[in-house]
């Protein structure tokens, strides 16, 4: 069994590194486990040219994005995090959204795959709809969400507390 851990965050070693961490670690040792950060991708946003809609056609745009789809498709599971900064969709997730266009003829290639979405916010009720928006990603992806952590967490470490760690596990 493989599991992806997709980390949204530019933080390294942020609340939702940390989270995503310590769901790998969780895991039991025969597990292959890898965790990516989308900030290492090159990733361009959508040009909106239409190109990858016809079935068996990819994204025409020459980046990293068939980079991460592949470890997507190579996954048994993924753990998603992604945190909420201002009431909304992580950054990093809208470029990718947009693209998910090109994914649209190929369910088959990402369902399947159970998901667990982690998401760290700073202000509490000021959540917006970041979390829907994370677990609306992963299902737009075709991912069969079966948990979600949303946790009040705004500067590096907060997460770094034993019951947040216990539910992360």
């Amino acid at each position: 069994m493989k599991v992806l851990a997709i980390v949204a965050s530019a933080r390294k070693t942020g609340n939702s590194e940390i989270l995503a961490r310590e769901m790998l670690a969780a895991l039991p040792e025969s597990v292959d486990k890898k965790l990516i950060r989308l900030t290492d991708f090159n990733i361009e946003p959508c040009r909106a040219c239409y190109a990858c809609l016809p079935a068996g056609k990819n994204c025409v745009i020459q980046d990293d994005f068939e980079a991460f789809l592949q470890q997507v498709r190579e996954a048994d599971s993924v753990i998603l995090t992604a945190p909420v900064y201002f009431l909304g969709m992580h950054t990093r997730l809208e470029l990718l959204w947009d693209r998910f266009i090109s994914v649209l003829n190929e369910p088959g290639a990402y369902s399947g795959r159970r998901c667990v979405v982690a998401v760290p916010y700073g202000v509490e009720g000021w959540q917006g709809y970041g979390i829907e928006a994370t677990v609306s990603f992963a299902r737009f992806l075709h991912l069969d969400v079966v948990g979600v952590l949303p946790v009040h967490a705004a500067n590096p470490g907060e997460v770094v507390l034993p019951e947040v760690l216990s539910r992360a596990r």
